[in-house]
């Protein structure tokens, strides 16, 4: 229940805020961003997409700074990388493709080039629908599967483009691609 979890995060988030402001506390702020990510991504998913692109964007901001919150590398890597992907995503469905690609590729490099990522990335600038947009998408998915030859998501997304542009060459390595994994 989305909507559930938005009235939750968002005490809790204003709750966090106000100690945050008065201990100034690098748990406290670690608290506070880790819930303003969980906040982004339920209003994401609730199509509240301003909201949610409001919402990453302070997670973002508030672990901008390593040195002052309380986390680990790690932790704090994957909850920038959902910030990130969140921010893209809400970007994408406002049609403000610029910040959505933007977002995508900081993502892109925080993730180092994990496939999902490309795929995300590829899918919003195929979108964009330019043909330099489109050029850079299929660039980015060939290298996905030269270094991910076992990832269907790039392969099939390779297909799709090829179907649309009705390139019959391609549409005919990425059967190949998908028989060979079987």
């Amino acid at each position: 229940s989305h909507n559930q979890a938005i009235e939750s995060l968002s005490h809790l988030c204003s709750s966090l805020e106000t100690e945050f402001e008065e201990s100034e506390s690098a748990v406290t702020l670690a608290r506070f961003a880790h819930a303003k990510a969980d906040l982004a991504r339920n209003l994401l998913a609730a199509h509240e997409y301003t909201a949610a692109s409001e919402s990453a964007q302070t997670a973002l901001d508030l672990t901008s700074e390593s040195d002052g919150i309380d986390i680990a590398p790690d932790r704090l890597r994957r909850l920038r990388l959902s910030a990130r992907l969140t921010l893209g995503l809400a970007s994408y469905y406002q049609q403000d493709m610029d910040a959505a690609i933007s977002a995508f590729r900081s993502a892109l490099e925080e993730s180092k080039a994990a496939p999902d990522v490309v795929c995300l990335l590829a899918e919003v600038l195929w979108a964009k629908g330019g043909e330099d947009e489109r050029s850079v998408a299929r660039e980015q998915l060939f290298e996905c599967v030269e270094c991910n030859p076992q990832h269907v998501g790039a392969i099939v997304l390779l297909g799709v483009m090829a179907a649309i542009e009705e390139d019959a060459e391609m549409m005919g390595t990425v059967r190949e691609e998908l028989e060979a994994l079987r």
